[in-house]
C-alpha cells in the first residue's frame, strides 16, 4: 500500500514530495514503489481542491534569471491547471536553489579536477531528472500542454527545465 493519504494538505503534499525529490537528487535508490507514490503525490496536488488558483507572468530580473509573479487570479478552467502552475513554479524553484547550493558546497575545487566535477554531476542529475520524468507526467500531460496551448511559451516539461537549469 502506498504512503499518501488522500486527504492531505496542498502543503503537506508538497513537504513530502520535495522532501523525497531531495531524496532522488542525493543518489538514494528509489522503487517502482516509491515512483508510484510520488506521482501520487503529484496527481493529488494537482487536482487538490484546496490548491491555490494562480496564474503566472514571466519577469526578467536585472541578471537575466527568469522569475515568476504568481498572481491569485480565477480560470474557468478547473483547478488542476491551476494547482499545477503553481508545482511547476516550485519545481522550477527548488532546482534553481538546488544547483545553486551544490555549487556554493564545491566552490573550491582545484582547475585540474573542475571539468571532471562537473561531468560527473552532469551525470548524476541528469539521471536524477530522468528519473523524475514519470513521476511528474501527470503535470506535464495536463498542466504543461494547457499553459502551452494558451500561449505560455516560456514553460517546458520538467526533464527539459531540469536540464536547462544545470547550464
Amino acid at each position: 500500500m502506498y504512503n499518501v493519504a488522500a486527504n492531505d494538505t496542498s502543503n503537506e503534499i508538497l513537504i513530502k514530495l520535495f522532501h523525497d525529490i531531495d531524496r532522488i537528487f542525493s543518489y538514494q535508490t528509489c522503487d517502482v514503489n516509491s515512483v508510484i507514490e510520488l506521482y501520487t503525490r503529484v496527481y493529488n496536488y494537482c487536482t487538490s481542491a484546496s490548491a491555490r488558483l494562480a496564474e503566472f507572468r514571466l519577469l526578467e530580473t536585472a541578471t537575466g534569471r527568469r522569475k515568476y509573479l504568481l498572481q491569485a487570479t480565477y480560470f474557468s478552467y478547473g483547478s488542476s491547471n491551476c494547482a499545477g502552475g503553481e508545482l511547476y513554479y516550485y519545481f522550477e524553484s527548488y532546482l534553481i536553489n538546488y544547483l545553486e547550493n551544490l555549487l556554493q558546497m564545491n566552490n573550491n575545487i582545484s582547475r585540474e579536477y573542475l571539468l571532471q566535477f562537473y561531468t560527473d554531476q552532469w551525470n548524476k542529475y541528469k539521471f536524477s531528472s530522468n528519473l523524475l520524468k514519470p513521476i511528474f507526467s501527470y503535470l506535464n500531460r495536463e498542466w504543461v500542454q494547457f499553459a502551452l496551448k494558451t500561449g505560455y511559451n516560456f514553460i517546458y516539461e520538467t526533464f527539459t527545465i531540469s536540464c536547462s537549469s544545470f547550464v
